[in-house]
């Protein structure tokens, strides 16, 4: 019974979402365009990047090619300077490619719900990009045919215009199809430059058409470049006369004059002015193609991801039950820090609505401390600047103005450097560690791995002054099976960062930190996008962490009731960065068996205004404080509780005096530059042969165009001026593959770059 009526359910949803897709597909045409056209307009770096490579190109390839003249060799500069066009519009093209892939995950997400159908999505994207690829082209196509000083006819610009358009809009779909069919970003970058330089080649003029080998021919017929590059040939070149002749060899006069005309009959190209508007038909009808297969595409192939990332990671561990306590040689030095700010303000600058600037501040007068052992929880509102505070006291603030006072251990953390200017002390990043909210890491190495890079690079050859330790390679390693073990990691050690759940993964973003051995420990909405158990499994190894006597801070949104039990201390703040409680945590505490609430939880009850407590999660009834219409902030700082905490925080009374801040005599761990790389490449080799799919790609495009260069331009003559300026060509053709290759090389940089980053 339950099963047939879950049945008939899905049978009337599926008529639904059938109807919403048959009945009114023009409605579902207009809201995805809608989406995509909003999006296009809010990417404005993407439109002024591209406004700004189509100004340069133009000038540059203007300019490069500035008025031309009408003798032989100018000619010669003309075809030239059109195949260099067609070019330079063909490889424009390939930039969409991380778009589309980005974007391509959402698609199937939407198209699953029914929220999208397939054509929608493709039209749409291809509607929205319209205006600015027609601004681009515009640029481009004017400044080139009148600074190079193409025939000076409006019939034949418009043409031309036309004729790039057209070109670039079909190329840009070939790019989207090509897109639509990978399995990733590799391939994609890799396969549509290579297919685009085999069909350039086969546009006819790199390798005339009487010199394609009969194999090849095709090509010259499927290429839109070839349509492309003969219909503006055909417009510039056919009725110009050269003003000089290119003489006879024997005898040395000039018996004939040389003309566009025959330059496009050297060529293979036709003469006939229909042929103009035939080749642009063609490229609208390949344009027409493209867009449909690219709907194919994506309506028949899915790619989720590759499976290479749950492979399991062999990696040697010798007598590793016998490693699961801290080294005594390197953590039994007393290296606790405590760290207290008082009348932090930060105020950063914005435009005013005179066309000047205006200060903003962010942070107004906090205070507070925190201690060695004890966790602090920085809450408050969105927008009420509880990263900022944290950033600020982590020095990753580079811009603005930092009032206040901030000390470690009862001693300034900020100096004066030789300018005048406050900045922290050079050793405190050295024992800070900060987990940020989202997690960076080399998706190829095992946790295992990524722990033992950190402590390779960042636990030192000889710890801090005064307590100086030689740090052997058992003892990093050591430190790795501890980290592991504290953060309830070592089932997944061996795995791959890339098969690892959101928990997890935060799990190692906090042991990378960890394994350093910080004093304080900073992170930045830790329990942000997981689940109620993988929150409270992170924040069980937080509480390990605080249990080893480590300081931890950390910015929380809005925690459930058990977790907001993990924390001691609380700072709220609310929008303005103004601060409305520092002090002990409103958590409940099991005392003598019964559950009571700390005195903290009463000081909210007790402030004017406050509004009823209903039982309900502490957490969720101290936000209402945060309320931006209520001046609490200025209830706390005449507060009992306010004006002891923060007298307390002034005297410097909330940790033990006699604790010296460690100080390191270099700036990084590990200080040597030949060693600092050999580490970096020995990961760095680890994540290149664990990439299959890259590897293969690349060797498929270094045999295949290999294989396709040597049969296109087999036995070449050598005998003639043909065959040389054909020797010329493949020189330039094997030049052109290199550049699929480029841009296949930029994936894993920029994936690199962000862990470099961090």
């Amino acid at each position: 019974m339950l099963r047939s009526l879950v049945g008939s359910e899905m049978c009337i949803r599926d008529s639904i979402h059938l109807d919403s897709l048959v009945v009114e597909p023009l409605a579902n045409l207009k809201s995805v365009c809608a989406r995509e056209w909003k999006y296009t307009l809010k990417d404005q770096e993407a439109i002024k990047q591209a406004i700004g490579q189509a100004l340069f190109i133009g000038v540059l390839t203007g300019t490069l090619f500035f008025e031309l003249s009408d003798s032989y060799s100018g000619g010669i500069s003309r075809a030239g300077l059109i195949f260099f066009t067609v070019t330079n519009v063909t490889f424009g093209t390939f930039s969409v490619v991380p778009a589309i892939m980005a974007n391509r995950t959402v698609f199937y997400k939407h198209q699953q719900q029914g929220i999208v159908q397939t054509g929608s999505y493709v039209c749409a994207t291809v509607i929205a990009a319209i205006p600015v690829d027609t601004a681009k082209n515009l640029i481009v196509a004017t400044l080139v045919y009148w600074l190079a000083g193409f025939q000076n006819d409006a019939g034949k610009f418009f043409y031309f215009v036309l004729m790039i358009w057209s070109l670039s809009f079909a190329m840009s779909q070939f790019t989207r199809m090509i897109s639509a069919g990978s399995p990733n970003i590799a391939t994609a970058t890799a396969t549509a430059p290579l297919i685009a330089i085999v069909l350039m080649l086969g546009s006819g003029y790199l390798l005339r058409k009487d010199d394609i080998p009969a194999w090849w021919i095709w090509l010259y017929y499927i290429s839109p470049m070839r349509y492309a590059l003969e219909g503006i040939m055909l417009n510039e070149l056919k009725g110009l006369v050269y003003n000089d002749c290119l003489p006879d060899r024997i005898s040395g006069t000039c018996p004939v004059y040389y003309s566009g005309t025959s330059e496009l009959e050297y060529y293979g190209f036709s003469t006939s002015d229909s042929t103009k508007w035939e080749n642009l038909g063609i490229l609208f009808a390949f344009y027409f193609g493209f867009l449909v297969f690219t709907a194919v595409n994506y309506h028949f192939f899915r790619f989720t991801g590759t499976s290479s990332g749950t492979e399991q990671v062999e990696v040697l561990k010798d007598d590793e039950d016998a490693c699961r306590s801290k080294p005594t040689s390197l953590f039994e030095q007393g290296n606790q820090v405590a760290l207290s700010f008082n009348d932090l303000r930060y105020t950063v600058q914005i435009p005013g609505s005179d066309g000047g600037t205006q200060d903003l501040p962010l942070l107004r007068g906090c205070f507070g401390f925190f201690a060695p052992g004890t966790a602090t929880c920085l809450m408050g509102s969105s927008g009420a600047g509880k990263t900022t505070l944290m950033d600020v006291i982590a020095g990753l603030k580079t811009g603005g103005k930092i009032e206040g006072d901030i000390w470690v251990n009862h001693q300034p953390l900020l100096v004066e450097d030789k300018h005048g200017n406050r900045v922290q002390h050079p050793s405190f990043r050295r024992y800070v560690g900060y987990v940020e909210q989202v997690d960076i890491h080399m998706g190829t190495q095992s946790v295992r791995e990524a722990l033992m890079f950190a402590a390779a690079t960042r636990l030192p050859a000889r710890t801090q002054k005064p307590h100086e330790t030689t740090v052997t390679d058992d003892d990093r390693e050591q430190m790795v099976l501890y980290t592991l073990e504290l953060l309830d990691l070592e089932d997944c050690a061996d795995q791959r960062v890339l098969a690892l759940n959101s928990q997890q993964r935060k799990r190692c973003t906090m042991g990378v930190e960890l394994v350093a051995d910080p004093a304080i420990l900073f992170l930045d909405e830790p329990t942000s996008g997981l689940d109620s158990i993988g929150a409270l499994t992170v924040m069980e190894s937080i509480r390990k962490v605080v249990l080893s006597g480590t300081t931890v801070v950390c910015t929380i949104h809005q925690p459930a009731e058990t977790l907001f039990d993990y924390f001691d201390n609380l700072l709220l703040l609310k929008k303005g960065g103004y601060q409305v409680y520092f002090g002990p945590c409103p958590r409940r505490m099991v005392d003598d068996h019964q559950t009571v609430r700390t005195l903290a939880l009463s000081y909210f009850q007790n402030l004017a205004e406050a509004p009823k407590w209903a039982g309900n999660n502490p957490a969720d009834y101290i936000l209402e404080f945060c309320a931006p219409t209520k001046n609490f902030h200025d209830q706390y700082a005449g507060s009992q509780i306010g004006i002891k905490l923060k007298a307390i925080t002034e005297a410097h009374k909330y940790f033990p005096p006699g604790k010296q801040i460690p100080e390191y005599d270099t700036e990084f761990a590990v200080d040597s530059w030949c060693t600092q790389a050999s580490i970096v490449l020995k990961r760095s080799r680890s994540d290149f042969w664990r990439s299959p799919d890259y590897n293969a790609t690349r060797m498929i495009v270094a045999v295949g165009t290999g294989l396709f260069l040597g049969t296109m331009y087999l036995r070449l003559n050598r005998d003639s001026a043909g065959g040389c300026s054909n020797r010329i060509s493949v020189l330039f053709a094997a030049i052109l593959f290199l550049i699929p290759a480029m841009l296949q090389s930029m994936n894993p940089l920029f994936q690199q770059r962000d862990v470099h980053f961090r």
